[in-house]
């Protein structure tokens, strides 16, 4: 079986996980919108000139 199907990555922000399944499913479908500003902040490999996106304060506002 593929560690992509067996492992159960956690978000954490705050000290509190706010999601958890397995990793396709975090990486396809993330449920949680903190999750989606972060994989949205990562560094496109694709577009190495696109530069790094900030994760807007109102993520950050949700979460408390």
């Amino acid at each position: 079986m593929s560690p992509t199907r067996t492992a159960c990555p956690q978000v954490w922000s705050s000290g509190k996980v706010i999601e958890q399944c397995l990793v396709r499913s975090v990486l396809e479908n993330p449920q949680h919108n903190y999750t989606r500003t972060l994989i949205a902040a990562g560094p496109r490999y694709d577009r190495p000139d696109a530069g790094l996106e900030p994760v807007p304060e109102a993520v950050f506002r949700e979460l408390r």
